[in-house]
């Protein structure tokens, strides 16, 4: 079936909330997740554990999630 455009819109603005209330770092890792780069890609373009990283991401997907826009988003 066709995705819900409303449906979709509304996963895209529970993404931005989100998103405008994070700190720039928790952005950045959430973009290049988005962008497929693996966690452990993100710690070496960051300079950063992918330990660490793999916990921030899982939390920072879990707050799309408990705001509705994660829908396979990250």
């Amino acid at each position: 079936a066709a995705p819900d455009p409303a449906a979709a819109a509304e996963a895209r603005d529970a993404v931005e909330r989100v998103c405008r209330g994070l700190a720039p770092p928790d952005r950045r890792l959430l973009e290049l997740a988005a962008r497929g780069y693996k966690t452990v890609e993100i710690a070496g373009l960051l300079g950063q554990n992918a330990d660490v990283l793999r916990v921030r991401l899982s939390r920072l997907r879990a707050r799309l999630r408990a705001a509705g826009g994660a829908g396979g988003w990250v």
